[in-house]
């Protein structure tokens, strides 16, 4: 077979050597078969020669599922024939065989339709079954494979069931008591799930009705899994539902298909899966409840989701409250306020109470560093194209001042916390706010200078360098300002594009700071 190649080919024919190679290499297989058992036609020996014949025929002929019938048969004859346990070696290539099978789009719906999978892991005990799983879900990842239709999508969950329900059961605890997910090496049951969730994204179909009845099928086949396999598959079909609900309900979408989706029953299946990551981990069901939000705002033209962001944002805060630890309950506020802040169609009187419930809540915070932190992000829901009350901005900012100053009294080392309120505060300065004035802003620079220098050479290197970046920003604007002044008199015109404001500024009492200025250049007013 090897000379297969250098025979010579027609013009415009440059194949016809590879079906010759394949045909040659797979005859001379069958004939090996043939041959009674010895060393050189050991199984082992024989499956590795039907692995290369495999990625031969998926190298000469990408997308031809007629050629891997023809390996994978052959090989489930081999093992059918050649009875008794597979050793190391054996097993190994039979897993290789059944993933590479997967690897290509073109033909992975077919193979799947062939009987050949099942028969080849009956041949595996339940521990390689897992792994053969793992494997076939690698493999589909890898090659980029589609899942396009139901019957497709439940052939593969059969064939993967050990990556999705415990042996010996649906539950999560086993006869003893015992926690089924302890069984596993954590850290491979992670990687092995984090793959089952990319796996949903992999569902698709052109029609989104299609691909809603596949995310379906496969949310039920996760609700078996226990909760600890949910929280990471679950939260993956609600973005792909989400995802569709674009498409599905989107204003102008022409109907596709005689089937159809109404809001109820995409909402069941998503409310559903929200509410199971709700109860297992609050900041991960938080992050799904404004993804919803933001997309039920994004369907406000096409009138299908009613008070739904409102109720989004609502279950959100709970899951805000719930949050314990002090990392996530910030990051919670993050998300919160800047998703409250792009939607735009939550009336004002409606978005002025989802925002005084987010200060609520930073003001609740267990330490005064996290109260500060929190007042000064709740700062930004108060100015901005959305909302502008002034009064609401300085209040915010001033208790944060208010909790910075008590937070630096039980760790002076917490002296970035005034710099990131000076950075909200130069925001703020440049929307032109009233009530934010030019001695305002010189005297919280001048406070962040104060503590940077009675912490000294303690000083955390970030806070330093946001201050430097900080007081360089606002030296660049004041400068312009000055030279705006200056030619007012003469051209009022390029004058009046200049905030002025900027002039106003007393930037002197950070030039002292380390790196703050230049070798030999002098301090300006």
């Amino acid at each position: 077979p090897r000379h297969a190649t250098n025979r010579p080919q027609p013009p415009g024919s440059p194949s016809a050597g590879a079906v010759d190679l394949f045909a040659a290499f797979h005859a001379h297989l069958r004939q090996l078969l043939d041959r009674p058992p010895s060393g050189v036609t050991s199984r082992a020996s024989l499956l590795g020669l039907q692995l290369e014949l495999l990625l031969a025929a998926l190298a000469l002929h990408p997308g031809d599922a007629g050629k891997v019938d023809l390996v994978l048969s052959g090989t489930v004859e081999l093992l059918c024939t050649r009875r008794g346990v597979l050793g190391e070696r054996s097993v190994q290539i039979v897993l290789d065989i059944v993933a590479a099978a997967l690897t290509q789009d073109a033909s992975a719906g077919a193979v799947l339709a062939m009987p050949h999978h099942v028969a080849l892991l009956a041949h595996l005990d339940s521990r390689t079954k897992r792994s053969a799983a793992l494997a076939m879900v690698t493999a589909l990842l890898a090659g980029k494979v589609s899942i396009r239709d139901v019957a497709t999508l439940r052939r593969l969950l059969t064939l993967i069931e050990p990556l999705l329900r415990d042996e010996g059961g649906t539950g999560s605890v086993d006869i003893t008591g015992t926690w089924k997910h302890l069984e596993h090496d954590p850290v491979a049951f992670g990687t092995e799930q984090e793959k089952m969730a990319r796996l949903v994204h992999h569902v698709r179909h052109e029609d989104p009705a299609q691909a809603f009845r596949m995310l379906a099928e496969l949310k039920a086949s996760f609700d078996t899994g226990g909760p600890h396999r949910q929280i990471f598959t679950l939260p993956a079909v609600a973005v792909a539902v989400l995802g569709l609900a674009r498409r599905l309900f989107s204003p102008g979408r022409r109907q596709t298909s005689a089937e159809s989706v109404s809001v109820a029953e995409l909402f069941d299946v998503l409310r559903s899966a929200v509410l199971r990551v709700d109860s297992l981990r609050p900041q991960e069901s938080l992050r799904l409840w404004l993804l919803w939000a933001v997309t039920a705002d994004s369907l406000y033209a096409a009138d299908v989701m009613g008070d739904t962001c409102q109720q989004c944002f609502d279950c959100g805060l709970q899951c805000l409250e719930r949050l314990r630890e002090p990392q996530a309950q910030l990051i919670g506020l993050q998300l919160f306020s800047g998703t409250l802040r792009e939607v735009k169609h939550l009336d004002d009187e409606r978005y002025k109470h989802i925002a005084d419930s987010i200060v609520r809540y930073a003001g609740g915070l267990n330490s005064k560093r996290l109260q500060c932190e929190g007042f000064t992000l709740c700062a930004v829901l108060f100015y901005g194209s959305r909302c502008t009350d002034a009064g609401r901005v300085i209040a915010c900012l001033q208790e944060a001042l208010r909790c910075a100053d008590r937070a630096v009294q039980v760790d002076p080392l917490a002296v970035g916390l005034f710099v990131d309120i000076l950075e909200r505060v130069t925001c703020v300065f440049d929307l032109g706010l009233a009530q934010v004035t030019s001695p305002f802003v010189s005297s919280l620079l001048a406070l962040c200078v104060e503590h940077l220098r009675y912490v000294g050479s303690r000083a955390p290197a970030e806070s330093l360098n946001a201050l430097r970046a900080a007081v360089r920003d606002m030296e660049a604007k004041r400068a312009v300002a000055l030279r705006a002044a200056g030619i007012a008199g003469s051209d009022a015109v390029a004058a009046q594009h200049v905030d002025t404001r900027y002039a106003g500024l007393r930037l002197d009492c950070a030039m002292d700071l380390p790196g703050m200025r230049p070798p030999g250049v002098a301090a300006v007013g």
